[in-house]
């Protein structure tokens, strides 16, 4: 007797479609993830955040500035010295790097960082939940929409995202974009091992949740 093969099964057909079309398509890098796409942060976020010192994570052509000193890929940024003085903007590679941009902006202890909101892995346990330096995450209402190096924008993200504020200044910037309405969303504020959720703005209506 011949036997069918079910293809649906998973001992027959190990990766669905969409895992094969996840295998095959290019991974997006600088300013967002790894490879040879780059997509860039929205224009409004950092507008909203203030002038930056530097940028670690900048591409070689941006159609805005995002700080007053640029580094990219050719460049490094990992490698550069991140001056505690100065407050950076980190926007890094998304794929497997992300963890050692975590650990380098954690350390150096001044800069917001954006990320997917990957908050069960073990870099964001290490670096943002258990880590003195972070004083605070934004959570956004909506999932972003990143930019090509020409300004034009792209579709929406694939995850939803976050900022990591490291310090204090890096908190009070955040803190007044969200105050202000500029970055709708939630923002955890994390003091001395204690977190409180709040909305703030004009759509707020009582403080902490």
């Amino acid at each position: 007797m011949t036997r069918k093969t079910n293809l649906s099964h998973p001992r027959a057909e190990k990766r669905s479609p969409r895992q094969r079309a996840a295998t095959e398509r290019k991974t997006v890098g600088y300013d967002r993830t790894e490879g040879e796409e780059q997509w860039l942060t929205p224009r409004y976020i950092t507008e909203a955040l203030g002038r930056f010192d530097f940028d670690p994570c900048s591409p070689i052509e941006r159609p805005w500035p995002t700080a007053r000193a640029h580094w990219t890929k050719a460049d490094d940024g990992l490698a550069q010295r991140w001056d505690g003085r100065k407050i950076g903007w980190v926007n890094p590679p998304y794929g497997s790097e992300c963890a050692r941009w975590m650990r380098k902006a954690a350390e150096h202890g001044n800069n917001l960082l954006l990320i997917f909101s990957r908050t069960d892995t073990r870099a964001f346990h290490r670096h943002v939940w258990e880590h003195p330096n972070a004083t605070a995450v934004f959570f956004f209402e909506g999932r972003l929409r990143f930019h090509r190096v020409d300004g034009t924008q792209g579709g929406s993200a694939g995850a939803a995202s976050v900022i990591v504020a490291y310090g204090e200044t890096a908190k009070t910037r955040l803190v007044a974009a969200v105050g202000s309405g500029a970055l709708l969303g939630r923002i955890v504020l994390l003091n001395d091992g204690q977190a409180s959720v709040y909305r703030l703005g004009k759509a707020a209506s009582g403080g902490a949740s």
